[in-house]
């Protein structure tokens, strides 16, 4: 996949792989900061 010639490709390509990885999981930690925080309330009352 990442051969001499088409490094500043896979580059890009790893840069692209990192960013959805890195969206995935803010959006994942979100999402379960955001359950715990509901289910807290709802133990609360």
């Amino acid at each position: 996949l990442c051969d001499e010639t088409k490094w500043e490709h896979c580059d890009l390509l790893i840069f692209a792989m990192q960013s959805a990885v890195h969206l995935l999981l803010h959006s994942y930690l979100k999402v379960i900061n955001y359950m715990y925080i509901v289910l807290f309330k709802i133990e609360i009352v």
